[in-house]
């Protein structure tokens, strides 16, 4: 497991630590990269350890090269660790993912990590021209590749900056909704990570398994939130809607009320939210999504401050941790 740096901040994924998803927001692509950099800053000035980014094809919302935005973000971004989470695994070779992923943990040194799934929405697949059905069928063989290369290990440990991951891992989990993800995270020596619309008590019950497999990586635990009222806009509504019509029924079987939203009046209200989360599952990272279909840059930003002064020093005392 990597071993973090007190000079380079907390480890990717590592236990107690609290990430922001990010989502672009519509508009021209350039205006769209810039805000993503605008919005990754705000998150590291506000007290975030780091920040994830989804992969799509052809929908607004999502991004078709998460890791390469990634990189883009580490450059603009003042400190903290950041993520693709999840990759679509299956459309990539996993030993070229491995070798980007290695060259840039080299560039950022503790500062990358990598979520990885199979997608669970056939229409990201077709789009694309790519077969949706057997898209499991050589998971687990890439998922192996890609932990043992960012451990150092492996065919690939002649390119100097997977040799240099023996001695610093880059940190990889593997979505997992159901128990046959989570073992498969757990043979290929991956951690988990579930979605926003996984209950506490599912999650809970994932990662309870994947420990008693033997399962020593990390655990993401995803949860929506918003300090205050909440806006209610016919997209989010919307949104949601849609998750629940493109997923499978296996993605969908974690899921409760469509809406897993923690809406608070204050900070103090969400720590203790959060809390009631980690004291359930266990020492885990939580990624915190404050974005949705319809809501403005500015909202978003307004949310990400809140938290970082409301919520983020209360939350890491009450995990254990100190603030920064």
């Amino acid at each position: 497991m990597t071993r973090p740096d007190p000079a380079r901040g907390p480890v990717p994924f590592g236990p107690g630590s609290v990430s922001l998803r990010l989502y672009p927001h519509p508009g021209p692509a350039s205006e769209v990269i810039r805000g993503l950099e605008a919005e990754a800053c705000l998150a590291a000035r506000a007290g975030f350890d780091g920040v994830m980014l989804s992969e799509g094809h052809g929908v607004s919302g999502n991004l078709p090269n998460p890791l390469q935005v990634v990189g883009w973000l580490l450059d603009a971004m003042p400190a903290g660790w950041a993520a693709p989470c999840p990759l679509l695994l299956p459309l990539r070779a996993p030993g070229i993912v491995a070798e980007e992923v290695a060259w840039l943990a080299a560039r950022h040194p503790g500062r990358v990590g990598i979520g990885v799934g199979v997608g669970g929405h056939r229409d990201q697949y077709e789009r694309l021209g790519q077969d949706f059905d057997h898209r499991v069928g050589t998971y687990e063989s890439g998922l192996r590749t890609l932990v043992d290369a960012l451990g150092g290990r492996g065919p690939l440990a002649g390119d100097a900056a997977i040799t240099a991951c023996a001695a610093s891992p880059v940190p990889v989990v593997s979505a997992a909704l159901s128990v046959g993800a989570v073992e498969r995270a757990a043979r290929a020596r991956a951690g988990i990570v579930g979605d926003s619309l996984m209950t506490v008590e599912r999650a809970a019950e994932l990662g309870d398994r994947y420990r008693r497999l033997g399962g020593t990586g990390a655990q993401v635990v995803i949860r929506r939130v918003w300090i205050g009222e909440r806006p209610s806009r016919p997209a989010m509504d919307g949104q949601l809607a849609w998750y629940r019509a493109a997923a499978g029924p296996r993605q969908t079987a974690s899921w409760g009320a469509i809406d897993q939203t923690i809406a608070t009046p204050d900070g103090p209200a969400l720590v203790e939210a959060l809390t009631s989360v980690t004291d359930r599952v266990g020492p885990v990272a939580i990624n915190l999504r404050v974005h949705a279909a319809g809501l403005h840059a500015a909202e978003v930003a307004e949310q990400v401050l809140r938290i970082g002064e409301e919520v983020l020093p209360a939350l890491r005392v009450a995990l254990g941790g100190s603030v920064p």
